[in-house]
């Protein structure tokens, strides 16, 4: 007997795939092959078809693909979330700290810039007059721990300050390896203006007290080895 079966694809098409079939001796029914005289609709030729003796054996290849299209979305749909191999969207400038805080840092600077510049001082100029107003004077080792500059850093710095006549150096009496900074009087006229500059920074920030705080802190806790810790860089 001849008949006709239909497969619906994943794509939601039909393919009519005919075959005939004779009883066999004990009663139950052969199917010939199915009719494929060139490539189906889902690409298949001949030499495939052939391994599938029935109607039922299309039928089986149709459902595995339909199968393996739906878990190959479920795939997709999984990994959206995920930056992609190809993409590499983890590796991206904008997604690394370093370029966040280099950015953050001199965004800072230029802010400071136009504060600074009637007062004659650079930035890492203006940080060490901060830090004398807070206690001075200072040894030249004791700015370079507060400021975390070295001394090849903060030496020149020194140097130009004493050159514009605010802030001295002199050698300690009871210990000449160790060199003083202190504060001139021209240093000190500058306190009032220099010292109201950070809260000039803060409101341009536009972050509250406590969002400046914990930033604060945060960034501390970066800049600074924890207590006890090496600062070293990982492998």
């Amino acid at each position: 007997m001849a008949g006709t079966g239909l497969c619906r694809q994943a794509c939601g098409t039909t393919t009519e795939v005919a075959a005939t079939g004779r009883a066999s001796p004990s009663g139950s029914v052969t199917y010939g092959k199915a009719n494929t005289p060139g490539k189906n609709p889902e690409g298949v030729g001949p030499e495939t078809a052939r391994g599938f003796d029935s109607s039922l054996g299309l039928a089986l290849l149709c459902s595995e693909r339909y199968n393996s299209k739906r878990q190959e979305d479920g795939v997709a749909s999984k990994r959206t979330g995920t930056p992609s191999a190809k993409n590499e969207e983890w590796r991206r400038v904008g997604r690394q700290l370093s370029f966040a805080l280099y950015s953050a840092s001199n965004r800072i600077i230029r802010l400071h810039r136009p504060l600074l510049e009637p007062l004659g001082l650079t930035y890492p100029q203006f940080l060490v007059m901060l830090a004398l107003y807070e206690d001075a004077p200072r040894s030249v080792g004791d700015l370079g721990r507060v400021l975390g500059m070295d001394n090849g850093t903060l030496t020149p710095l020194l140097k130009r300050l004493e050159t514009a006549g605010l802030v001295t150096r002199t050698r300690d009496s009871a210990d000449e390896r160790r060199v003083l900074i202190d504060l001139t009087e021209a240093g000190q006229a500058l306190r009032e203006e220099a010292c109201a500059v950070p809260k000039k920074i803060e409101t341009a920030c536009r972050l509250s007290n406590d969002e400046l705080a914990a930033l604060r802190d945060t960034l501390n806790g970066l800049a600074l080895p924890r207590s006890g810790q090496p600062d070293s860089t990982p492998d």
